[in-house]
């Protein structure tokens, strides 16, 4: 089954990668399909169930960028939620899932408004920014989508705070993605 299930996750994002080079819509259905199958085999103790979790997630969440259907974002940060969950402190991974989560957050916070969902967001923000080091191509990333976050925030609640410390993270992301050039 373990084998089954990493076939089948691994099919899964590439069929979700051919959706996003064709639209081919029967792909992505197929693709969370497969992701669907993987999770299901995947016990909750195995070390590759949180990523099959997040390639659900985002398989999902690209669904959701098509239909706007909120209920498949939703199920992606429900997946992203349970993927920060399983995986353990010091995953090799971990700070991707909680990206993936804040991302899916904060989209949820953009179409629904709801404080809660933009505050999860900035929490799991900083926490993947603090478990990767600044040598991490990934760290400009994580923290661009922070300084979002923060951003989106601040435009709501009129936060000074927020926006500062959107700005001071949008200019690290800055000179961390320049010293990757």
């Amino acid at each position: 089954a373990d084998i089954e299930a990493g076939q089948l996750s691994n099919l899964g994002v590439s069929l979700t990668s051919l959706f996003e080079h064709t639209g081919d819509q029967d792909k992505l259905e197929e693709s969370i399909s497969m992701h669907r199958k993987a999770v299901e085999l995947t016990p909750d103790s195995h070390p590759g169930k949180p990523g099959h979790l997040n390639n659900l997630g985002a398989a999902l969440h690209s669904r959701f960028k098509h239909s706007a259907d909120l209920h498949d974002l939703d199920a992606s940060i429900a997946a992203h939620r349970c993927a920060v969950k399983l995986a353990p402190s010091g995953h090799s991974y971990k700070a991707v899932f909680l990206n993936n989560l804040c991302t899916s957050l904060t989209e949820r916070f953009d179409h629904v408004g709801e404080l809660d969902d933009i505050g999860e967001a900035i929490s799991a923000a900083q926490d993947a920014v603090a478990a990767i080091p600044d040598s991490s191509p990934a760290k400009s990333t994580y923290l661009r989508d922070l300084s979002v976050a923060l951003l989106a925030r601040s435009k709501r609640t009129g936060s000074l705070e927020d926006l500062e410390h959107s700005v001071a993270a949008a200019r690290l992301a800055l000179d961390l993605a320049r010293d990757d050039d």
